[in-house]
């Protein structure tokens, strides 16, 4: 996702390079059952098998969420090679108000 934000703003061929590279990266990712999750904005549940780095409050959430994934879970054959790091926006309760 962060390719696809910069590659419009470069040189046509260096962007399609990039992409040529990018592709058979994902090509040798598939061939060898390797599999990169990125967590970013999905659903925060306290199950999954991630190490949190920092915890952020928001009132203007319905769910906690994961903000954002410094590191991909990495997985080799559905096992776990390298556990994912994230940060996660919290629904923060203490804002409500008790009258």
């Amino acid at each position: 996702s962060r390719l696809n934000k910069v590659l419009p703003n470069l040189d046509k061929d260096i962007a399609e390079s990039i992409s040529n590279s990018f592709k058979k990266l994902n090509r040798y990712l598939e061939k060898n059952d390797i599999e990169i999750i990125d967590y970013t904005n999905q659903k925060f549940n306290e199950g999954r098998n991630l190490d949190i780095l920092a915890v952020e409050k928001s009132s203007n959430i319905l769910e906690s969420i994961i903000k954002e994934t410094k590191e991909p879970t990495i997985l080799h054959k559905n096992q776990v090679v390298n556990k994912g790091k994230v940060i996660i926006l919290e629904k923060n309760t203490e804002d409500l108000s008790h009258e």
